[in-house]
């Protein structure tokens, strides 16, 4: 038997459930596991550092939410993918072992960084294209290396 909530999922979309999540764990005690600050906006489409828009999600949630705002954002904001594929790129130990339990989830995220890659370069050039992929990683991974200091 399904769950209510198993249900519900087939019934929002990308933004109800990334605003389920967000809600839910905005109003819960702090999870007794490996936890991780996230930007509620992410800092790339306008969000702020300020505490209003930072929650505390649990690994698994937090690789959702970013997988659910590229999907939300697919079409204005590719620069999210980056974030995500950064994500996976981490040596923190905790996103290792998610990595290998989850990883269709890369290779999904593997397939949508192609099409944005492949997007750039028709409308960059190659050369530039590939300096911009690159930086966006570089800044991606230490900006999440940065998060894992605190």
């Amino acid at each position: 038997m399904t769950s209510f909530c198993g249900c519900l999922k087939y019934l929002m979309s990308y933004q109800d459930l990334y605003n389920h999540i967000i809600e839910r764990a905005k109003h819960r005690e702090r999870p007794n596991c490996y936890t991780e600050r996230h930007h509620i906006i992410p800092k790339s489409i306008g969000g702020s550092d300020d505490e209003t828009n930072i929650v505390t999600l649990t690994l698994k949630e937090h690789l959702v939410c970013h997988e659910l705002l590229v999907k939300i954002h697919r079409k204005t904001h590719t620069n999210l993918i980056f974030a995500v594929f950064a994500f996976f790129q981490d040596a923190n130990q905790e996103r290792v072992v998610l990595r290998k339990r989850y990883g269709f989830v890369a290779g999904w995220l593997r397939r949508e960084r192609t099409l944005v890659t492949a997007r750039l370069i028709r409308e960059m050039g190659h050369a530039k294209a590939a300096r911009w992929n690159q930086m966006r990683l570089n800044e991606q991974r230490d900006y999440l290396n940065s998060l894992g200091s605190e």
